[in-house]
């Protein structure tokens, strides 16, 4: 062909312009939290970003976008197309997808069974331990948990805790959980081998209790040793004399 002086400046500025273009187009619709597990029940907010090539007007980085948002398998868990809003309906996976355009982002979401009979936890201390918040006698705390679960003893409270402390009154599934010394808060002992209930034997025990809270009338005790723990008893759940109502249990499993 004839390139013109005309022609050559014309060429350059398709170029300029096509490469303007491209550096201005969004890379990926990037959806957060990404690859999440979440409880049967439960909701999850998502959100997404805009990740563009550099540039000089649009530097690298993320930029607001508004998408629609779906979930491939509705059974597992339905999301609100216009706020990415998701809620947990039953067990397995689905794919949490954001539209905008010809632009698609999308992440996976597990769902798992509650531990929680009713609900889903109130905290979740690791993978294996978690509490459940419901008002229950000490005599059918099973009843809290879920099939599959159940009511974490002593020794895996302080297994599987970390650095968590409690927020409600919580038993265990010690049978009981013994008072063995110690007449104060932060300097008693509670055993699931030695000791005395003295929480109405047959009724209640003693349990896992926030320190200097909750309805326990002894905090800050610790299993076999005086080490603080978050044991303590007996909770009255404001009733004195009734030491058989605790905030719920802890679950274990499965």
């Amino acid at each position: 062909m004839t390139i013109t002086r005309s022609g050559v400046v014309t060429v350059a500025i398709v170029l300029i312009m096509a490469t303007s273009l491209a550096a201005l187009q969004p890379v990926v619709i990037q959806v957060t939290p990404a690859n999440q597990s979440i409880f049967q029940g439960a909701t999850l907010q998502f959100a997404a970003v805009r990740l563009y090539i550099g540039s000089v007007s649009k530097p690298g980085g993320a930029r607001s976008v508004t998408v629609t948002w779906k979930s491939s398998v509705q059974t597992v868990a339905t999301v609100n197309p216009a706020t990415g809003l998701v809620t947990a309906q039953m067990p397995g996976t689905t794919i949490i997808e954001a539209d905008s355009g010809p632009f698609h982002g999308t992440t996976t979401l597990t769902v798992t069974p509650s531990p929680c009979a009713s609900g889903f936890p109130n905290q979740t201390f690791d993978s294996f331990m978690h509490s459940c918040a419901v008002t229950v006698s000490f005599a059918s705390r099973a009843t809290a948990c879920s099939a599959g679960h159940h009511v974490c003893t002593a020794s895996e409270w302080n297994a599987h805790r970390g650095a968590t402390a409690p927020t409600l009154d919580y038993w265990t599934g010690d049978n009981p959980l013994n008072f063995i010394l110690g007449g104060s808060t932060n300097s008693c002992t509670v055993s699931a081998t030695a000791g005395t209930n003295v929480c109405a034997p047959g009724v209640g025990a003693m349990l896992v209790c926030p320190n200097g809270s909750g309805n326990c009338q002894l905090t800050g005790c610790g299993l076999d040793s005086t080490t603080r723990q978050f044991f303590g008893g007996c909770a009255t759940n404001g009733t004195p004399g009734d030491f058989s109502i605790a905030s719920g249990s802890l679950c274990c499993g499965p």
